[in-house]
């Protein structure tokens, strides 16, 4: 099952730092149950929906009413491939899955979906696994900021790089002004940036107002030269 990351309020709740899921599993969901961020939901040994809280219900784009008596796969759909190999797993071990990380799009909601589940065992008196207890933390929000900050990372650093550029060009023309001779190494540094085939340089003319080439570099031009270039004769 699926669902931001919270600390639901623990009035007249016991501490959470007190609670062991794997020995006190329904202490555990009871504290979660009505946080309005941490999803929470019981399933039995056929994976049917026992009981299930308001935020996970959300995040379902089913009702909570309408989920409870039904399988995963009949809330989650095509989805519920994702999480029903980590219930059975449950079933068959008795021992916990946690922090299992997935994604999918939920009808409803435009947006992928991405969150962190706790899946654990409820066992009976004689040990058997009967019940799953399963806790979901949705990280959708904490996936938009950390791609966010991606995105801008790399813009950041194609600025950087064009600046870098700018000061190159500045460099090697203080130093040399000979347009012919330099522009070719300076054709290499935008090279490096834009991946260019062609670059010429013109500067408009005064007189006229129009542009004239002052230099052009044409590196698949150089290379196609030297592939046609006739080798030493042999003797």
């Amino acid at each position: 099952m699926a669902p931001d990351s919270g600390r639901p309020d623990a009035h007249n709740s016991p501490p959470f730092a007190s609670l062991d899921p794997l020995r006190e599993p329904e202490k555990l969901f009871a504290f979660y149950f009505n946080s309005p961020a941490v999803g929470v939901c019981i399933l039995d040994s056929e994976l049917r929906i026992l009981a299930i809280n308001q935020k996970l219900a959300e995040v379902n784009s089913v009702p909570a009413a309408d989920s409870v008596g039904k399988t995963v796969r009949e809330v989650m759909g095509e989805m519920a491939s994702l999480v029903e190999p980590q219930l059975q797993r449950v079933l068959s071990t008795g021992e916990p899955v946690l922090n299992f990380e997935a994604s999918a799009t939920f009808p409803g909601r435009a947006d992928a979906a991405h969150w962190i589940a706790h899946y654990f065992p409820i066992k009976d008196a004689d040990g058997i696994v009967t019940r799953i207890g399963v806790i979901v933390i949705e990280t959708t929000e904490r996936k938009k900021l950390e791609k966010s900050n991606r995105l801008l990372a790399e813009k950041l650093g194609r600025e950087i790089d064009r600046l870098q550029v700018i000061e190159d060009v500045g460099s090697i023309l203080a130093a040399n002004w000979n347009l012919q001779q330099v522009f070719p190494t300076i054709s290499a540094r935008i090279r490096r940036l834009l991946h260019q085939e062609y670059a010429s340089l013109s500067l408009q003319d005064a007189s006229t107002g129009l542009m004239v080439r002052q230099a052009y570099d044409f590196p698949l031009e150089r290379t196609a030269a030297e592939c046609t270039r006739p080798g030493p004769r042999q003797s």
